[in-house]
């Protein structure tokens, strides 16, 4: 069962409050068919050229899956008084440890890409899903689910991720994978992979690749593809700041060469 949530802490009351003034909830949902495979026809995202690989970025960051409105980037970064660690906490029904260790080690290979902050796991469940730096990962029922997060729509889906997020910095996230759906542990693999990287600011899918983890006309891809790690670099780089709009990250790119970058795409 879940754990019972204590009232937000003192420490979460000033993220809260900067919340209620400038903030902006984002709530997103994928659900997909078990077990559908990819088309051996559409080209390779592994060999996408460096512009091919800006205009898929285009596609993933800028706008959320399922809604036709664009925004600006939304990325995690150093909270005031943060250290920029990003505490993953996992949730399963049976207690299980087995998704907790896959979840550490998709961070661990996450963290090479993501400049300023980390992703640790914790086994402390946090106080809310307002709980600043936390990435709350669900493995369950939808019932276990919506006691954290009584907001997100889970009906006929099989997985879902909400994020917090004020002026493009991730405040929180959580996401949710449906243990009931009845899909293999590669299925499962695939929607942690998939919405992993959209609660870390790739919030869309597409139907351009379908070796792509975002591929959105059904795919079991449980890795990252040379494309998808691109697009954590070039979220993450340095000089790419939550809240950036497109014409100014367009403009920052074009300054830039692939090598500076340490982009794996084709020049």
């Amino acid at each position: 069962m879940l754990t019972i949530l204590t009232p937000i802490k003192q420490k979460d009351l000033l993220y809260f409050l900067v919340l209620s003034l400038a903030f902006i909830l984002t709530a997103c949902q994928a659900g997909e068919t078990p077990e559908p495979q990819p088309k051996p026809q559409d080209k390779s995202s592994d060999a996408l050229s460096c512009e091919e690989t800006f205009a898929y970025f285009s596609k993933l960051a800028f706008q959320v899956e399922g809604q036709g409105e664009e925004h600006d980037l939304w990325k995690w970064g150093q909270l005031l008084g943060g250290d920029g660690v990003i505490k993953i906490y996992v949730q399963t029904e049976d207690g299980s440890d087995v998704w907790e260790v896959f979840l550490g080690q998709l961070g661990a290979k996450v963290n090479q890409f993501l400049g300023g902050v980390r992703l640790e796991p914790t086994p402390t469940p946090p106080p809310s899903a307002l709980t600043p730096s936390t990435l709350s990962v669900f493995i369950s029922s939808p019932e276990a689910y919506l006691a954290f997060e009584p907001q997100a729509s889970l009906e006929g889906r099989d997985s879902y991720f909400f994020i917090y997020q004020a002026l493009g910095k991730i405040i929180s996230a959580s996401l949710w994978i449906n243990s009931h759906a009845g899909g293999s542990e590669r299925y499962l693999e695939h929607l942690l992979y998939k919405n992993f990287g959209h609660v870390l600011g790739l919030t869309n899918s597409s139907g351009d690749y379908s070796d792509s983890i975002f591929y959105d006309k059904g795919t079991s891809v449980n890795s990252y593809s040379r494309a998808d790690r691109d697009m954590l670099r070039l979220l993450y780089a340095d000089a790419v700041y939550a809240n950036m709009n497109k014409g100014a990250f367009e403009a920052w790119l074009t300054g830039m060469s692939p090598q500076q970058l340490s982009l794996e795409c084709q020049p």
